[in-house]
């Protein structure tokens, strides 16, 4: 797509944030799915701190 028109920028825009948001709702399952795993962990910041490390460490491994 040409980004030469404020149409197709508004447009490419609202792509990118639609792919923001699937992003964001998979990551909330991950968390979701994570919460179950440790019944001790019950907010959402003790379970951030618990996994953040192993998650990074995942997440910047090179396939």
């Amino acid at each position: 797509m040409k980004l030469d028109t404020k149409k197709n920028i508004l447009l490419y825009q609202k792509a990118l944030y639609v792919e923001q948001l699937h992003y964001y709702s998979k990551l909330c399952e991950l968390y979701s799915q994570l919460s179950k795993l440790h019944s001790s962990l019950s907010t959402a910041e003790e379970i951030e701190n618990y996994y953040s490390k192993p998650l990074s460490l995942a997440t910047s491994r090179k396939i």
